[in-house]
């Protein structure tokens, strides 16, 4: 547990779906520039429909066991780390690995760069379909920028970095969060 998670665990959605809480490399606090990268979301077994109800997913339901791994943030990146990259679900860590090497970012004892940076997904529920975006609706904006907001205080990152298919997402979030605004006048 990190000494950011004290005050992680203040955030609700975090009360409600503690396994999503950011991964924290052991070596973030220590880091000169401290990074944040932002992915799109979590994708979860093509049968399970828990998390397609928007409106009960932040309400909190049940996240069945067998896919409590699928949206463990710190164990699914810890899990790709450790098996270097194997599946196919790993590119993305895979590639923001590669992507920090080529910048430079050390850690203290030489280990991947991955332990010297945070990582969270932007939206805050699973996508529908593994491996697809998720189709999210003005709750998922809604609640998705509230948790970042709260993440970027406590973890007080230097640089945000959003990974290229979620930068389109977050993109469309804000022309959808500006017509919504417009919309509410």
């Amino acid at each position: 547990m990190s000494n950011y998670d004290d005050h992680l665990c203040a955030i609700e959605h975090y009360q409600r779906y503690q396994m999503m809480k950011p991964w924290i490399g052991s070596d973030y606090s220590s880091q000169q520039l401290k990074l944040l990268v932002l992915g799109e979301s979590h994708y979860v077994n093509k049968h399970a429909r828990f998390h397609h109800d928007e409106v009960a997913w932040y309400n909190g339901v049940e996240v069945p066991q067998k896919f409590q791994r699928g949206i463990s943030t710190r164990l699914v990146l810890g899990q790709s780390l450790a098996e270097r990259w194997k599946r196919k679900s790993s590119v993305i860590y895979r590639n923001i690995e590669t992507a920090l090497m080529e910048s430079g970012v050390l850690t203290a004892d030489g280990t991947s760069p991955i332990h010297a940076i945070a990582y969270m997904n932007y939206f805050q529920r699973p996508a529908q379909s593994s491996g697809q975006s998720l189709k999210h609706g003005p709750l998922d904006r809604l609640h998705s920028a509230a948790v970042v907001d709260a993440v970027v205080d406590i973890l007080l990152p230097d640089l945000i970095v959003v990974c290229r298919y979620a930068y389109a997402q977050v993109q469309r979030v804000e022309r959808q969060t500006d017509i919504d605004r417009r919309c509410a006048r």
